[in-house]
């Protein structure tokens, strides 16, 4: 499956996303609504969500510290107040499913090969995730012919990462002015060519958006 142009969602889009998760209530839906709304307001990455463990959190000094980045090394997050309510909240109700402290706790008691996972897998949350799409009315795909290769091609509208995109377009648009290597150290992006490349097309897509109006 391959994709369009690079994506963001609109305002109207994540309202959509998290009514549809209200509206299906599948098992654990309140566990989902958390991971889809942290990776939306932090930035997260998948991978980096799924692995959170209660101790990643310093509730005195607001920070949370993600493991598994892409980068390789542990690296801080600063949370806002509202971040912190709605993690305690969250931790309190749900605690007593969680193994070895993970917070987004698995499924299933049995995972690949019969192993007990500890964790939500990434798999298994991206594919919720495109659930919700279909119901909130965001799923699309597109077939097209390739004629280069001469082969028809299917292309997704909308990935889970754009979530993180998403994220990083709002902060970039509310930080002009910021040097690319603090949106970028904001962002965990060790490439900046390509984070530069991200904005650009985003940035290209708002202003056609203006223009049409």
């Amino acid at each position: 499956m391959l994709r369009k142009e690079k994506q963001t969602f609109t305002d109207e889009d994540i309202e959509k996303i998290f009514a549809a998760v209200k509206k299906l209530r599948m098992w654990f839906w309140e566990r989902d609504y958390l991971a889809i709304w942290l990776m939306l307001r932090l930035g997260l990455r998948v991978e980096e969500c799924v692995t959170i463990q209660e101790k990643d959190i310093d509730w005195e000094k607001r920070i949370l510290h993600i493991k598994a980045t892409k980068v390789g090394e542990i690296q801080p997050i600063a949370l806002k107040e509202n971040h912190v309510e709605v993690l305690r909240i969250y931790i309190k109700t749900f605690r007593h499913k969680f193994r070895d402290g993970y917070i987004f706790f698995p499924y299933k008691n049995t995972g690949y090969k019969g192993r007990r996972p500890l964790h939500l897998h990434q798999n298994t949350l991206r594919h919720r995730f495109y659930m919700y799409l279909k119901e909130a009315g965001l799923w699309e795909v597109v077939t097209k012919y390739n004629y280069k290769d001469g082969r028809i091609k299917n292309i997704q509208r909308f990935w889970m990462h754009d979530l993180r995109r998403t994220f990083a377009t709002k902060l970039r648009r509310n930080n002009p002015n910021a040097p690319l290597d603090k949106l970028a150290q904001a962002t965990r992006h060790k490439n900046l060519d390509n984070l530069k490349n991200i904005y650009i097309v985003n940035d290209r897509i708002k202003e056609q958006e203006e223009l049409a109006y």
